[in-house]
């Protein structure tokens, strides 16, 4: 298999316009993130992520079920 890479991120769409705001609001050296602690939440912020994305996904998971939350994020 060739090797991969991801792509850049996206320089157009809601998801760069926010990463531009935030990276605005925000020193260089700074992270953070939103912690979801309700496995619902967790998918309804996947699925809108999936939504406006523009160019691509890069995807990591370490286990994947065939159930139905499994197949609405393949879908």
């Amino acid at each position: 298999m060739p090797e991969q890479f991801a792509l850049p991120p996206a320089t157009t769409g809601l998801l760069a316009d926010i990463d531009a705001f935030i990276s605005h609001t925000h020193e260089p050296d700074q992270s953070g993130f939103w912690l979801l602690d309700k496995n619902a939440d967790a998918l309804t912020w996947r699925l809108a992520l999936i939504d406006e994305a523009v160019s691509s996904l890069d995807l990591m998971y370490y286990v994947w079920y065939d159930d139905d939350s499994g197949g609405l994020l393949l879908r």
